[in-house]
């Protein structure tokens, strides 16, 4: 087995701070699509709801 070293803590802060803004991004452009075709979506909720 061999000798794991713990990871120095700015370095998993810093990880931190990259997947926090990843995840930040993601929403962001997850929010930028839906924002453009939301009115399909509604219009697709709407039929099947009264299907």
């Amino acid at each position: 087995m061999p000798d794991e070293t713990p990871t120095p803590t700015p370095t998993r802060f810093f990880r931190a701070c990259l997947l926090i803004l990843g995840g930040i991004v993601a929403l962001w452009l997850a929010l930028e699509l839906l924002a453009q075709f939301w009115g399909w979506v509604l219009l697709i909720v709407g039929i099947a709801l009264v299907w």
